[in-house]
């Protein structure tokens, strides 16, 4: 697998510096997370400007 293109603008930030793979996990979208970090290159030390991580994020929400 190739390394992303962070200057990609799919890699853009929305709110609070939330990544693609950290609004996937916010509105529990499994399938969009798991291409993510499956072969979209993300990555599970991604933060938002609050420090929130992709694990942190899910567990807060109560995921498993």
């Amino acid at each position: 697998m190739t390394k992303p293109d962070r200057t990609d603008p799919f890699w853009e930030t929305g709110c609070h510096g939330r990544t693609a793979l950290l609004l996937a996990v916010e509105f529990d979208n499994f399938p969009t997370v798991q291409w993510l970090l499956e072969e979209g290159g993300a990555s599970l030390t991604e933060e938002d400007s609050r420090g929130w991580g992709a694990l942190s994020l899910a567990v807060s929400q109560g995921c498993s």
